[in-house]
């Protein structure tokens, strides 16, 4: 009797501990804040216009403008948006392009 108890407190406290230690797999932690806004400004001969129609500041940067270069059509954001936009974006530099603040977003939620 005393043997199963034991087996038994064991087994039970193994089991709380697997459940504990597992986390929520699926969930998201994005890398910044910002506001997305639509770039009507651009030269149609300068390179901003080719490549990039949205640029986005971020919370933690106000100070610069970086420039988006993927389509961000498929996050639910164009022309016809209301713009700016607030998002949580995760992005990463966009290495084909040399020198200026140019990135691609990852991940994007809308937070309005």
């Amino acid at each position: 009797m005393k043997k199963s108890t034991s087996a038994c407190i064991i087994l039970t406290i193994c089991i709380i501990t697997i459940f504990i230690g597992c986390k929520k797999s699926g969930s998201l932690n994005y890398r910044a804040q910002g506001l997305i806004t639509f770039n009507a400004g651009c030269c149609p001969g300068c390179y901003c216009a080719a490549i990039a129609s949205y640029s986005i500041k971020f919370n933690s940067d106000t100070s610069t403008l970086y420039f988006i270069t993927n389509d961000i059509s498929k996050f639910g954001i164009n022309a016809n948006t209301k713009f700016p936009v607030k998002v949580i974006v995760n992005w990463q530099p966009d290495e084909a392009i040399k020198g200026g603040n140019y990135i691609i977003i990852t991940q994007l939620k809308i937070i309005n």
